[in-house]
Parts: structure tokens; sequence; C-alpha cells
């Protein structure tokens, strides 16, 4: 029986793949021919297993394992750290007074405005919406207790 390609279709070469083939890439039975027999990194990872990630394409080393893509390791780091890092607002940020649903609102409007210039983070915007959800809240929950309060005192 001949062997098939990865859509079922028999192969055209008639010559067996030598270890040697098939470590350089030249497999034709592999389906992603990327330098390996099953697509996987060729290298180990510091505990000394075989690396589980994909081989790059035309290569027998994944992304982490290459030596040629060190600079582009760096930056892909460097930018992932800048991801995680939390947005704040500059410490000048004047505070914002809250004391009415009309502040809130106004509050909310000039967040808006600014996640749509780009001036703040959407994170920050999303937090600012959040809170000032809860702070309504607690006002609300306050004038409640207060017209209860005053309620009982008439009995």
């Amino acid at each position: 029986m001949s062997p098939n390609d990865h859509n079922g279709r028999p192969l055209s070469h008639s010559l067996p793949i030598t270890g040697a083939e098939s470590a350089s890439g030249n497999d034709p039975t592999n389906p992603l021919n990327d330098g390996t027999e099953d697509g996987q990194c060729s290298d180990t990872t510091r505990r000394g297993i075989r690396c589980r990630a994909k081989a790059r394409i035309g290569s027998v080393l994944c992304f982490f394992h290459d030596p040629a893509l060190t600079n582009e390791r760096a930056v892909a780091s460097k930018r992932g750290g800048e991801k995680k890092h939390c947005a704040v607002l500059p410490p000048h940020t004047p505070d914002f007074l809250l004391n009415s649903a009309q502040d809130a609102e106004a509050l909310l409007g000039r967040t808006i405005n600014q996640v749509l210039r780009g001036e703040i983070d959407p994170r920050i915007a999303n937090t600012v919406g959040y809170l000032i959800t809860l702070k309504l809240k607690a006002a609300d929950t306050g004038e409640l207790e207060r017209r209860v309060a005053a309620l009982e005192g008439l009995r």
C-alpha cells in the first residue's frame, strides 16, 4: 500500500524519506513541510522535555527556540508586559465631584468623549462607569434610609 498525503491522495515520490531529509525540512509526506515529521518544535525545554510548540514554517524550531528570532522575542515580551501594565490617569488629574446624578451624567459624558478621542484607556472608562453605578446605588440607598427613618419618626 502506498502512502497518502494529508488529503488522502497518493504521494508521487517512490523513495523512502531518510532521517536527514526529514530533519532538513524536505519531507514531502509532511503536510506542514516545516522540517519536522509532526510539525512540532525539535528543541527541548529547560526541564529537558521536548517543546510542544509548533515549528515555524520552513524551520524545525518554534518562535521561542529559534535563535534568529531573539530580537523579535524581546520586542514581543516588552509589548506583552506593557499591555499588562495597570492603566492609570496622571497624578495631576483633577477630582470630579459627584454630588448628584447630574454630576455623574456629566462625568460619564466626559469619559465617553475622552475614550472616543483616545485620551484615556478604555479600562479606566469601564472602571469609571462601574464606580459611578456603585456611587448612585449607594446614594439611592442612603436616600431611602433617610425617608424610612423620617416615616418611622412620625409613628
